[in-house]
């Protein structure tokens, strides 16, 4: 899709002929827009510091850094006081960069039904020093040592499976 339209408007489709250079936007125009690319920008060099034989390269991950800053202004543009934010299908993580972070005592819940992923998460979250509470299905733990912990604040993995952990009425942003 991305590839047919730059062909479009390299031919001067869709209006006026436009510079690839759009498809790169900076988030400075959000409050803090550039404090948390820089942010995010260190989440991915230290993640990938982490990988034999891969460099951090800014311009192949510039665009992730992009999305990062604009889901999290975007999600809690409108509200203040979010407490709890479940990433539905975390994928490797992104989302904790910032909201695990800027967000102060705030809960990022982390949640996937694929092991990969959630693995990944594990080792991503490590990386980044952040506080994690790891689901583990043990039938001796009780609900309510669970409940405690999901009132502390820190990065949670929790599988699709195990929401009902969740206590009721407690997730600000999904």
């Amino acid at each position: 899709w991305v590839a047919d339209r730059f062909d479009r408007l390299d031919a001067g489709g869709f209006g006026a002929a436009r510079s690839r250079s759009f498809w790169r936007a900076r988030p400075s125009y959000l409050p803090n827009g550039e404090v948390l690319l820089a942010r995010s920008a260190a989440a991915h060099e230290r993640i990938l510091s982490g990988l034999d034989g891969v460099a951090y390269d800014p311009g192949l991950h510039a665009p992730q850094d992009v999305y990062n800053v604009q889901d999290f202004h975007y999600c809690t543009a409108l509200g203040s006081g979010i407490r709890t934010v479940v990433d539905y299908g975390a994928g490797y993580g992104r989302q904790a960069f910032l909201f695990a972070t800027e967000l102060n005592e705030a809960r990022y819940v982390a949640v996937d039904a694929i092991e990969q992923p959630y693995l990944v998460q594990r080792w991503v979250f490590d990386r980044l020093d952040l506080a994690r509470w790891d689901y583990v299905d043990d039938p001796d733990v009780d609900r309510a040592d669970v409940e405690r912990a999901l009132a502390e604040s820190g990065t949670f993995h929790v599988p699709s499976w195990r929401l009902d952990l969740l206590p009721d009425a407690s997730v600000d942003l999904v």
